[in-house]
């Protein structure tokens, strides 16, 4: 026991003698939302990715974010189901579910006949091309949604699990989660045969595990499993969590529904409208790890062990705790 002692003891000087300090090494605008993304690096060129932003609410992952006969989340999803599938008409190859996405977040196929910008769309427009897209996904819906899609439209899943046969998976025999599409997440908790109704297991449960969505807006080589580190200085409340899912999108920030519910420092939210207020206006500051995914890994995550392979990787950087960790945050989150 004695000699364990000595030798963490020895451990974690030689962290804080050979740790070295965080320094500006790039950075640049995301330009959606004019806001500075840094990229720091010590002498061992070891990098970090700081940046401020408010954080919208991400809920894929648990099967309660879309609903088939919910569409609009009125009374029994969490979640739009224009957030889970694209629509796309052919004719213009505009996306009517998304009717402002930008040009480069459309797939390969589609960009050589685009004949319009979407930023020019009036708020107008784009409630008469958001009620389009839910019309044409009821037709596919109510034909039991065939291969053959809706005449003159293309359809893409992006966060509804698919069967071999191309049709979403809805559970069936579980009582909770009954008549429910199935919601993935880009990242999984590494359950290999999971024979879980529609693979449920090894999605992360956004309840809980902290994640945050990755940003296609977001350099500097972060990727699905990184680890991230969320600080609300404000509540003055730290969070630990990783990159659990990616997707395109004009905001930084997106969080799963225990990390905004732990940075707001709120209780678990009950029902669809509570869910929406997890939403944070204010600035909270991040810290993405790149290439820390391999990092003392542990599956399926947890929460506790998240946050012991963080803590673990700032000590070997010479960063103590907590105090050291939220002041490098704070210090370089402009």
């Amino acid at each position: 026991m004695k000699q364990f002692v000595i030798t963490l003891f020895l451990f974690s000087i030689s962290c804080l003698i050979y740790g070295q300090e965080f320094k500006l090494s790039d950075s640049y605008i995301f330009k959606p939302q004019n806001k500075k993304v840094t990229l720091l690096e010590n002498l061992k060129e070891i990098k970090i990715i700081v940046f401020k932003t408010n954080m919208a609410i991400n809920t894929d992952g648990t099967p309660l974010s879309y609903h088939p006969y919910d569409l609009r989340a009125d009374s029994l999803a969490l979640n739009y189901i224009t957030n889970a599938v694209a629509i796309y008409r052919l004719s213009d190859s505009r996306c009517v579910s998304i009717p402002k996405k930008p040009l480069s977040d459309y797939p390969k196929r589609f960009k050589t006949n685009v004949k319009f910008d979407p930023t020019k769309i009036t708020e107008k427009e784009k409630k008469e091309y958001i009620k389009l897209a839910y019309k044409v996904f009821e037709e596919w819906r109510d034909a039991g949604f065939p291969e053959k899609q809706i005449e003159g439209y293309e359809i893409v899943w992006k966060n509804v699990l698919v069967n071999k046969n191309g049709k979403p998976c809805i559970f069936e025999k579980n009582k909770q989660f009954k008549g429910y599409f199935a919601s993935m997440t880009a990242e999984d908790n590494g359950i290999r045969n999971d024979t879980s109704e529609c693979s449920c297991a090894n999605q992360l449960d956004p309840f809980k595990i902290p994640s945050i969505v990755l940003n296609d807006g977001i350099k500097y080589g972060a990727s699905k499993g990184d680890l991230v580190v969320a600080y609300n200085p404000i509540k003055k409340n730290i969070v630990y969590a990783i990159i659990g899912d990616k997707g395109p999108g004009s905001n930084l920030g997106e969080g799963s529904i225990l990390l905004n519910m732990k940075l707001k420092g709120s209780e678990i939210p009950r029902g669809k409208n509570a869910v929406k207020t997890l939403a944070i206006s204010e600035n909270i500051l991040i810290c993405i790890i790149p290439k820390s995914k391999d990092f003392k890994t542990l599956k399926p995550y947890t929460e506790e062990s998240i946050k012991d392979r963080i803590l673990q990787w700032f000590l070997m950087q010479g960063y103590k705790g907590e105090d050291e960790i939220i002041k490098l945050l704070i210090d370089n989150c402009t």
